[in-house]
């Protein structure tokens, strides 16, 4: 299982109650402090936070949870967009891979996961219902 990396479509009318923005920035190069990180086709990298109701069917409630979301856009993703607007994320996924360490001898031991949230594109929700209708 070295390196492997799971990404999963999130069903967001499923899995949360509701979704509203909350900012968008530039993610910068890693180590600058003044340059936008870019895909290999020249897309800018942006993070995306979104606050969202989950819905927690074991304890029968809502839990709020924010979650920061990378796009790539040549523009501003969340331009137009005001803070608390209701949103959804086109393809929204989750990606995992494992962490490990490499010990001396060459033996690789896992020490955990990290986990992302990307999607193609943020929204307004009466946009996007509109289009899918």
């Amino acid at each position: 299982m070295a390196n492997d990396v799971s990404n999963l479509q999130i069903d967001q009318r499923a899995s949360f109650a509701g979704m509203a923005f909350l900012n968008c920035q530039p993610r910068m190069k890693f180590g600058s402090e003044d340059q936008q990180d870019t895909t290999k086709d020249g897309r800018f990298k942006w993070d995306v936070e979104v606050l969202c109701g989950v819905n927690n069917a074991q304890l029968n409630k809502v839990e709020n949870r924010v979650f920061k979301v990378g796009i790539s856009s040549r523009s501003n993703p969340g331009e137009g967009l005001e803070m608390f607007d209701k949103v959804e994320l086109r393809d929204f996924t989750v990606g995992v891979s494992e962490k490990q360490r490499r010990h001396e001898n060459g033996a690789k031991e896992l020490t955990g996961v990290s986990v992302w949230f990307t999607a193609s594109e943020i929204v307004r929700a009466v946009e996007y219902a509109a289009e899918a209708a």
